[in-house]
């Protein structure tokens, strides 16, 4: 595969309370390890160096089961071949856009122009995706997302700019979401870009969901 420019980083969004899985989705097993574990080793697999995560609730359940993000809190760790940081949201209870601006905060603070975005409950789409992504994206474009069947999807790749611009929001505004701000934007600042891998839609919401996948792993 031709490999335009090595991948951004990565923020995974995982401080939700996750009330539908029952328990931190972040440490739901995907047979033997956790699937934040999961996460990191199957993007560190396709090439991205930095991976910052945000967690919030639950957060001392992750630091008992996974020591590492202990130290992946105090600075950058390198875990799985790939440098971590783990932010902690103290304020997780306003919401998704919350973390995302912990996250992006972080990673205002890097040199790297764009930074691509995912819940942790969804898990990476195929490789291809991520440098079709890449291959659209320019220094006029603030957010590039793959888009399947008319629908769009995950990861999303941001410019430090559209960055700058969610850090500044209230994140208790009715249109401080992610998928809003997209919409309110230029369209000459954002665009789609059609992919084939259904896996940009996957979402691991509930103990139905996880055995679906499982299942389709196991296959």
């Amino acid at each position: 595969m031709n490999k335009p420019i090595p991948l951004p980083p990565l923020l995974i969004l995982c401080a939700g309370s996750s009330t539908r899985m029952g328990q931190p989705k972040g440490l739901v097993k995907i047979f033997a390890e956790t699937l934040l574990e999961y996460q990191i080793k199957n993007y560190t697999s396709v090439g991205l160096e930095k991976i910052i995560v945000v967690l919030g609730a639950h957060i001392n359940q992750y630091i008992a089961q996974l020591p590492w993000i202990g130290r992946a809190m105090k600075s950058w760790l390198n875990y799985e071949s790939n440098s971590v940081k783990v932010i902690e949201n103290i304020h997780h209870e306003l919401g998704q856009f919350s973390s995302l601006q912990a996250g992006l905060n972080e990673f205002l603070k890097l040199r790297e122009n764009f930074i691509f975005i995912l819940p942790i409950d969804v898990p990476l789409p195929d490789e291809s995706v991520l440098y079709r992504i890449l291959s659209v994206f320019n220094k006029d474009l603030w957010v590039t997302t793959p888009e399947l069947f008319g629908r769009g999807g995950h990861p999303v790749l941001i410019n430090r700019d559209f960055a700058s611009h969610l850090v500044s929001l209230d994140p208790q505004h009715t249109d401080s979401r992610l998928d809003k701000q997209i919409e309110l934007l230029d369209s000459s600042k954002k665009t789609r870009i059609g992919v084939t891998d259904p896996g940009i839609h996957l979402n691991i919401n509930n103990e139905e969901h996880l055995q679906r996948f499982l299942d389709n792993l196991k296959s």
